[in-house]
């Protein structure tokens, strides 16, 4: 998988990161329809039983295939919860790559919680085995940090510095792992929501960045601007830019840039020319070049236009718009 795909997957879990799982809608499920997270998993549970993991596999797709993608991701992670349970650790066989592997993420961190670590080597084996191998690695440094706690986060990322199958710097489980650690899952009354990591003070704003080894720290980098968009910054661009621009490692500066350019589309509600603005306010060309790659990224990864990423591409100096363009037709 290339740097770019790790770009596009950040910035689809951005998208879904502030969704409530105890917001999944009304959706017809077999003979039932269930409302609540604890009522959808009740539901997979019972039609796995009654007609089997490929009828059941069917009707959710049938039942979320209108569904905001957003809502399908969610909704695919109460399905990977409940093939566990349903099917224990064989459940990972039914998983696909759909809803950008929100089934694998359910089923990670519910095996993971149930069974302890030693269960990650064999999902390790499944996503070296499976098509978006960082995507993969992603739910299953969700479901590592989820177990560990965040106190236990460098623990957590040495777990993930020994699975089999590297899945460079900026995504995989550390990816996972950060997200987690910024943006923990709750579990309350059955349901299931998504909170941020408080902010104490300006003076920790690149925390844990600054702690964590050396070779998690693009990808902690890479994290901070969906963090900080949600506890500093709001909307404010080039604060986020500014505070990217003055990380004293230029491969970090990077990495950190990268970050913003994937959370601004969704953010934008898909907006090119606001997209466009937004990267325009980075203070540096070599780093607004950066910003609008990885937004570029984002509107054919995400949401499948094309044309949009052209047209920021489009903003781009000759050559780095031929890499851009290109980028979208590998």
């Amino acid at each position: 998988m290339n740097r770019l795909s790790y770009l596009i997957l950040f910035a689809f879990l951005v998208g879904v990161g502030v969704f409530l799982f105890r917001e999944v809608p009304t959706t017809r499920f077999g003979e039932i329809t269930p409302i609540t997270a604890q009522e959808v998993r009740a539901a997979i549970i019972a039609y796995t039983d009654a007609h089997g993991a490929n009828k059941m596999m069917e009707v959710f797709r049938e039942s979320y295939s209108a569904s905001h993608p957003n809502i399908q991701h969610n909704a695919s992670h109460l399905l990977g919860e409940a093939l566990y349970l349903a099917l224990g650790s064989n459940g990972v066989s039914e998983c696909t790559s759909e809803y950008n592997f929100g089934c694998y993420h359910g089923l990670f961190a519910k095996a993971i919680a149930t069974e302890g670590l030693e269960v990650v080597k064999a999902f390790d084996v499944a996503c070296a085995n499976s098509d978006r191998v960082s995507a993969c690695q992603h739910g299953l440094g969700h479901g590592i940090l989820e177990y560990m706690s965040a106190k236990k986060l460098v623990d957590a990322l040495n777990v993930c510095r020994d699975l089999t199958t590297p899945s460079g710097p900026l995504g995989g489980c550390a990816s996972g792992v950060f997200m987690e650690y910024n943006h923990p899952l709750v579990s309350e009354d059955g349901n299931q929501r998504i909170e941020v990591r408080p902010l104490e003070d300006e003076e920790f704003l690149y925390t844990p960045c600054e702690d964590v080894p050396s070779e998690f720290k693009a990808a902690c980098y890479h994290s901070l601007p969906q963090w900080w968009r949600q506890v500093v910054t709001a909307n404010d661009y080039a604060r986020m830019a500014e505070l990217c621009a003055v990380i004293p490692n230029q491969s970090h500066q990077h990495a950190c840039i990268a970050g913003l350019g994937s959370v601004i589309p969704p953010s934008l509600d898909y907006d090119v020319s606001s997209s466009i603005a937004a990267c325009d306010t980075v203070p540096s060309e070599l780093l607004r070049i950066q910003c609008l790659e990885s937004a570029s990224g984002v509107f054919w990864g995400n949401i499948n236009d094309v044309e949009g990423a052209q047209e920021i591409c489009e903003a781009m100096p000759d050559a780095d718009r031929t890499r851009c363009l290109n980028l979208i037709y590998e």
